[in-house]
């Protein structure tokens, strides 16, 4: 039971941030230029890679409660302060040599996403934690989402073409519909997406 509520929670958070950020980083030109009007170089790259490492950290508080419930903390933390001092040193020596300044983003989301990996592997040696089913039940549902969702925004974003507010606001809706759509038949097992309904059709009737 437990390990079903970590793969839940995993995905719940993963799908969530995905479902939010992907019109802010399809259309963050448009956003900065509205706001600012005259956008520096690097003001759209920036948002983006913070908002990719935010998805890419999302199912790690899953992973971390985990952890902390085992009371084996002690090598998950040291491996925690190894990646933030890694991430410190790559990105030092990209600047000795010359790399542009968002170097330091790129550098902190592979860290993070091998850490991820890194993480499940420590909790699965201390807490007896289910790697290979959270792989499974997890992560290829994750890569599912992503591969579809991506794609289809991409191709709506190119569809839609001006560059208006109406724009913006009708990309944002079929953003969120296609993810919501790749979630429920992608991301979503048997259980779970009749979970889902089940709370639909309790609001729905609360609603009535």
């Amino acid at each position: 039971y437990t390990d079903r509520l970590v793969f839940t929670s995993s995905k719940l958070s993963f799908f969530v941030v995905l479902t939010i950020i992907l019109p802010v980083i399809l259309n963050a030109e448009l956003l900065l230029q509205w706001w600012l009007t005259d956008v520096p170089q690097y003001a759209p790259l920036f948002p983006r890679l913070l908002l990719i490492e935010a998805l890419v950290v999302s199912s790690n508080g899953s992973l971390a409660a985990v952890a902390q419930a085992s009371g084996k903390i002690k090598y998950y933390q040291i491996f925690i302060s190894c990646g933030y001092l890694l991430t410190f040193l790559l990105t030092w020596a990209l600047y000795r040599a010359g790399k542009p300044v968002h170097y330091a983003f790129i550098v902190s989301i592979a860290v993070n996403f091998a850490a991820t990996f890194g993480r499940l592997l420590e909790i699965g040696r201390s807490a007896g934690f289910a790697v290979g089913q959270y792989l499974k039940k997890v992560a290829m549902r994750e890569a599912a989402v992503l591969l579809i969702s991506v794609p289809a925004a991409l191709a709506v974003s190119n569809a839609l073409g001006d560059e208006s507010i109406l724009h913006i606001i009708l990309a944002a809706i079929l953003y969120m519909g296609i993810t919501c759509l790749a979630v429920l038949l992608l991301g979503f097992d048997k259980a779970e997406r009749n979970f889902a309904k089940q709370i639909i059709s309790r609001h729905g009737k609360e609603k009535l």
